[in-house]
């Protein structure tokens, strides 16, 4: 199974409405992909995700309307 580091950054002034998204809808992964670990950055602005893809043959993970999630 692969393993990907997610990194993502948040805009100014839209940390806390990401972190009301994620608490009233958990983290919204696609199908296959699994969460492994997170840690952030001493100003809360910038999240690193460890998550692991379970079915080798799909590449289109993280893709949502074209937009990375």
């Amino acid at each position: 199974m692969k393993q990907y580091m997610v990194i993502e950054t948040f805009f100014p002034g839209c940390k806390d409405s990401a972190y009301e998204r994620f608490h009233a809808n958990g983290r919204m992964l696609p199908e296959g992909l699994a969460y492994l670990n997170s840690w952030l950055e001493k100003d809360g602005y910038r999240c690193f995700q460890l998550m692991e893809r379970k079915i080798p043959h799909c590449s289109n993970y993280g893709r949502r309307g074209g937009r990375i999630w």
